[in-house]
């Protein structure tokens, strides 16, 4: 989405920050990301099922999501 995606490793995760996502684009990426990862954020929000994951998408027009994983 023209973006810079970040991501950050350690020795036992790693966190990967997407920016600029738009809001049709975030309910589709983030209902194969719940679930499949350790954490996953959208604007800053922790979600963990798909009712509060497309809230948090419908909250605004461009939001970053957050995942970490292991």
């Amino acid at each position: 989405f023209g973006s810079p995606v970040t991501i950050i490793g350690t020795a036992t995760n790693y966190t990967v920050t997407y920016p600029g996502v738009p809001k049709k684009n975030c309910i589709d990426i983030a209902s194969k990301l719940v679930g499949s990862f350790k954490s996953v954020t959208i604007g800053g929000v922790a979600v963990t099922n798909l009712i509060t994951s497309n809230a948090e998408c419908s909250k605004a027009a461009i939001v970053t999501i957050g995942f970490v994983g292991n």
